[in-house]
């Protein structure tokens, strides 16, 4: 006879009727209306059924092709109700080596009502089986194609269930795992800890239990870190435990890595000598250094209720919310010079750079201000200095210049121009400044300026010159020589009248 494997239904529930004797058949198919039916000799190949219905006569030649089907149904539970002839046919039946092919006995003659009944019982529990296949099958996909581990554990913590993510992370294939402890996967720190018992850890929450991240021991004994949440449900009166594990490996390390970055980055922010702050794009301060309250005298509680523009001057804050505008939206570092206004009403002047922070939100920036006190102090005294010497050079007709001989680059200050009675402008060439000497003076010039470069000695000279309007003067024209190579040599001196 031909086995066809029975493990489902589509449509209505079939009854297979495969009593002897075509008459019987046809009473039984007549009786069992309720249902779709179908009838079968004993000698034909069984066609497909939800509950197959055999007497005692027919039993022996279909036992291997039923013990089959409910074989191959596994685990769906496909009945057969046999009728027996007598009392002690029913008894052997149930108690014969092949008793397992062998669901519901009844002994017949007897109401069509009793085996309706019988027959009814079966089918409800076939159907009940199939509904809980095909939650298995659903629960069984839905795992299988979970990125996450996930087993199964009864309250001895014997693993019923692991899915195939569970063989990536701890690597050992499922059937492996299936009759294993969970507790050898895990890594309890503390003797009496929650993993010790994991079903038990589950039992005592009210809610699903869930951990931070522990560690698992892999199948080569690495430590693996996890996090878990688990729940407890029912499965035939007895507690079972789903656990979803997921490896946290790579977030782990990204988290490490990032902390050891920040620790890094808060170092530098820390130890910079300049201001550093991190702003908003309505320039809110965010974040700043130690610098910041030591250069303006304001307590960290005080800066941070304190609108921004009250650290800069009337007037300067609309320009550095312009340059902020400009780094965010353009994508770039922004420098200027503002200042910065102290608790004590002092104004510090700084040297700022604006650079976009580069994350998703794209809407903060890092501004480090260095404090440039001390060069402005130097400018302004230069800036003095120069006004002096200016005066001075004016008031003692005194001139003062520079040559590069090796690249014939030459500067004069304005005097010079003064004395020379030409307009202050693009300098001359040093070749060129020899037309402005008298033409009877150029060669003592020349040898002074040779002898120079090769003695490296300082020269003191009287000389013509030539003014533009054709006025002869005399001048005393010293120069020293400030440091030679056998690439250039620089000479500095001034011109007096």
């Amino acid at each position: 006879m031909t086995s066809v494997q029975q493990t489902a239904t589509d449509g209505p529930l079939e009854v297979l009727v495969a009593v002897d004797g075509q008459r019987d058949r046809q009473l039984l198919a007549e009786a069992l209306d309720d249902y779709q039916v179908s009838t079968a000799s004993p000698d034909a190949p069984l066609g497909r059924f939800d509950c197959c219905v055999v007497d005692d006569r027919t039993f022996p030649a279909l036992v291997e092709e039923l013990l089959g089907r409910k074989a191959a149904a596994d685990p769906v539970f496909l009945p057969v109700l046999v009728l027996a002839s007598d009392d002690a046919s029913a008894e052997r039946l149930l108690s014969d080596a092949t008793a397992d092919a062998v669901d519901d006995v009844v002994v017949v003659p007897t109401a069509a009502e009793i085996i309706q009944s019988r027959i009814s019982s079966l089918l409800e529990t076939r159907t009940l089986s199939l509904r809980l296949d095909a939650e298995r099958a659903e629960y069984h996909a839905l795992a299988e194609s979970a990125q996450d581990a996930i087993v199964v554990f009864d309250e001895d913590n014997v693993i019923r269930f692991a899915n195939r993510a569970a063989e990536t992370l701890f690597g050992y294939a499922p059937d492996v795992l299936v009759g294993t402890s969970v507790t050898d996967l895990l890594v309890e720190e503390e003797p009496d800890g929650p993993l010790a018992d994991p079903a038990e850890a589950v039992e005592s929450e009210t809610e699903a239990f869930e951990t931070d991240v522990i560690t698992a021991r892999d199948a080569d004994g690495r430590h693996v870190p996890v996090e878990v949440s688990a729940a407890r449900f029912e499965a035939g009166g007895e507690s079972r435990y789903t656990a979803i594990v997921r490896d946290v490996t790579e977030r782990e390390a990204r988290t490490a890595e990032l902390a050891e970055e920040r620790a890094v980055l808060q170092g530098i922010f820390d130890a910079s000598p300049d201001v550093l702050v991190t702003v908003d794009a309505d320039a809110t301060l965010n974040r700043w250094n130690d610098r910041l309250p030591e250069l303006t005298g304001y307590t960290d509680a005080e800066l941070l209720d304190m609108p921004t523009e009250s650290l800069v001057p009337d007037g300067q804050f609309e320009d550095a919310l312009e340059s902020l505008e400009t780094a965010l939206h353009d994508d770039t570092t922004v420098r200027v010079e503002m200042e910065l206004r102290c608790k004590d009403g002092e104004r510090v002047p700084l040297e700022v750079a604006i650079a976009p922070i580069r994350d998703q939100k794209g809407s903060e920036a890092v501004v480090a201000g260095r404090d440039i006190s001390e060069q402005k102090a130097r400018e302004r005294e230069l800036e003095r200095n120069r006004d002096l010497l200016a005066r001075t050079q004016a008031i003692a007709d005194v001139g003062g210049f520079e040559v590069d001989v090796a690249t014939g680059e030459l500067y004069w200050t304005d005097q010079v121009y003064e004395i020379l009675g030409v307009e202050p402008g693009p300098e001359p060439t040093f070749e060129e400044s020899f037309d402005h000497f008298h033409p009877d003076d150029r060669p003592r010039l020349r040898a002074a300026v040779d002898e120079a470069l090769h003695d490296q000695e300082p020269q003191d000279l009287e000389l013509r010159v030539v003014r533009p309007s054709g006025e002869v003067r005399w001048v005393r024209l010293r120069g020293n020589p400030r440091s030679s190579t056998a690439r250039w040599c620089r000479s500095a001196g001034r011109f007096r009248t």
